[in-house]
């Protein structure tokens, strides 16, 4: 189903994650994903080791995005699937798993769009 959503991560008084998803963002899929990681992290005491790997995030520069977009045959859902559409909520296990944090897109502005941000 295409309802878009936004996956945020508000940490040390600003935005670190602002990730869009364009498809499953029913609470009852986006929502329990996002739920079922929170769960995970306070459960086994990693919020602090999560805490970490967000901040080792950062923006993707417009450069680094025209590079990749420029790439011959690059392949968004496969080489960059933390800057694919389809990451959604899935941005939250993406970082975890990451070593040193992840470029990550800043869609922080799709929450204002009242119209298509569900």
């Amino acid at each position: 189903m295409g309802t878009r959503y936004l996956t945020a991560v508000y940490l040390d008084g600003e935005y670190k994650v602002a990730q869009f998803g364009s498809q499953d963002g029913y609470p009852r899929i986006g929502g329990a994903e996002v739920l079922r990681f929170a769960k995970t992290i306070v459960e086994s005491d990693a919020r602090e080791a999560f805490e970490q790997k967000v901040r080792q995030c950062r923006w993707i520069t417009a450069e680094e995005l025209e590079a990749i977009d420029q790439a011959k045959g690059a392949d968004w859902e496969k080489d960059y699937p933390e800057l694919a559409d389809s990451a959604g909520a899935g941005i939250l296990e993406m970082i975890r798993n990451s070593e040193n944090g992840l470029a990550l897109g800043d869609d922080l502005e799709f929450a204002a769009d009242s119209l298509f941000c569900e």
